[in-house]
Formats: C-alpha cells, structure tokens, sequence
C-alpha cells in the first residue's frame, strides 16, 4: 500500500474521503484541508497518483482543487 497526500479546499475533505474510500483507498488522516489515503493496490508512488487522479476524474467538481503530493508520499509496505 501506498499513500499519497492530497491537498483540497477544507469544504471537499470529508466528501472527497467518501468518494476515494468508494473504490477501496484507505483514508489514514483526515486535516481541515487534506487528506493522507492509502491505494492497496499501487506499488509505487506514481501509480497511487494516477489512481487518484483517474477517480477524481470521474468527478469534475474535485478536479480543479486538487493537488497531489508525491514528494509527500510515503510506501506503507
């Protein structure tokens, strides 16, 4: 498992958290304007990004408020 940090709009968190957690991510911290998720099936940082991005994708209100961290990625394994 690997996590990424993800930076958002306060407003978005808990939303945002429902929505990774849909498709299996991990919420592991919660702050007032991002959140630590965990991708069980990513191997490297990059690929927990892509994964990220790719259900952001599916919806666009979260799309422009986003930033993905991967200097702030850490590999759970």
């Amino acid at each position: 498992m690997v996590s990424v940090l993800i930076e958002t709009q306060a407003e978005k968190v808990a939303a945002l958290g429902r929505l990774l957690e849909r498709y299996g991510c991990q919420v592991i911290e919660r702050g007032p304007d991002h959140l630590r998720v965990g991708f069980p099936d990513a191997a490297t940082e990059g690929e927990a990004i892509a994964e990220a991005r790719l259900y952001v994708s599916m919806r666009p209100a979260f799309g422009a408020s986003l930033r993905l961290g991967a200097a702030a990625s850490d590999s759970l394994r």
